[in-house]
């Protein structure tokens, strides 16, 4: 951007850089300081060529109050008075180059070439910074969900730190999706890209990969009252056989109001995926009420299957699964409960 109230220097500055080669546009210019400053704020330019005593406003104060309002670009001032108090106020205000009139072409040229140099270390730099904040986020949020997140302060992040990840909320759930397709890798979608087209982005969730599944931590109201409708929804029409959604399976924990509370639902969410094998035929969901309670799990029935188990461990390995599934889809709807919170109970037992 260029802003000088001298309309031939205006013209002048245009064709004595070659500003393309450079890799410069000129987006504006203007002729006073309001108006100069205006622009600043609206185009926010990487550079700006401004000259030190214009209409309306000195070039000094429209310095101090773009910075003030947060304006990060670069400006080289221009000026016929070669004032050392001028330079001093400039300099304060993170301005580097002061050129005085006539414009010497070389030294402008040089200062814009420093410039671009600088800019283009800074913008490597920020690529980086976001790339690091990016993996190190990642990490973060799998060691909190997982339980594995280890920290000397008495709180697991500070507010700005949540804030900053994006992972403050009034409630959390977390969901585990397996691909159970003879064909796994013939899937081409994820569910947490059906999340973001339901969510309208991905804010209202975070997800990663573990052990080829896919973890999803839904956060906030508005996501898990989303997810329960989905879940109802999906549970009373069952998917056509063949269709995208029959191979879907979601293991889902209790939702907790704490980011510190989040593994207690991961681990909920991870014991009922491995349980997967003993669900009923045609059953896509397993959710925490269909955890084992201690009370329904006697000594007897422990008793009974530990019997039939180990009378089974002496037989092919074929014939066990054959002899589980057949218990499993006997349609003796207590001996089948039965079975499955019996295996879920020894899972649950080596979680802790």
């Amino acid at each position: 951007m260029i802003a000088d109230d001298e309309m031939n220097i205006r013209e002048g500055l245009k064709y004595i850089i070659d500003w393309n080669e450079l890799g410069f546009e000129i987006c504006a210019e203007a002729a006073n300081g309001e108006d100069a400053l205006c622009l600043i704020l609206e185009k926010k330019p990487s550079l700006v060529l401004l000259d030190i005593r214009m209409p309306k406003m000195y070039g000094t104060d429209l310095i101090r109050i773009a910075r003030e309002k947060g304006f990060q670009g670069r400006f080289i001032i221009l000026s016929g008075y070669s004032d050392f108090t001028y330079a001093q106020t400039a300099i304060r205000y993170g301005v580097e180059y002061y050129i005085t009139k006539p414009i010497d072409e070389d030294e402008l040229q040089q200062a814009i070439c420093e410039i671009k140099k600088s800019l283009e270390e800074e913008h490597t730099v920020s690529e980086n910074m976001e790339l690091l904040k990016t993996k190190a986020k990642d990490v973060i949020l799998h060691e909190i969900v997982t339980g594995t997140y280890q920290t000397a302060e008495k709180t697991l992040l500070s507010s700005r730190e949540i804030e900053e990840m994006n992972l403050y909320a009034d409630c959390y759930q977390v969901v585990i999706y397996e691909k159970f397709s003879p064909n796994p890798d013939d899937i081409s979608y994820s569910f947490a890209d059906l999340l973001k087209i339901t969510n309208r982005g991905n804010h209202t969730f975070e997800h990663f990969n573990e052990e080829s599944n896919e973890v999803i931590l839904l956060k906030g109201r508005f996501a898990l009252n989303k997810f329960s409708g989905f879940l109802e929804r999906y549970e009373k029409n069952p998917p056509q056989k063949g269709s995208p959604l029959d191979s879907l399976f979601l293991a889902y924990g209790r939702p907790v109001s704490d980011l510190a509370a989040i593994y207690l639902s991961y681990r909920e969410a991870s014991a009922l995926r491995k349980r997967r094998f003993f669900c009923m035929q045609g059953q896509h969901t397993l959710g925490y009420g269909e955890l084992p309670k201690f009370h329904e799990i006697s000594l007897e029935i422990i008793y009974v299957f530990l019997t039939i188990f180990l009378y089974l461990l002496k037989c092919p390995q074929s014939l066990i699964l054959s002899a589980l599934r057949a218990f499993c889809f006997c349609g003796k709807p207590h001996i089948s409960r039965s079975i499955f919170l019996y295996f879920l109970y020894q899972t649950w037992l080596k979680s802790w």
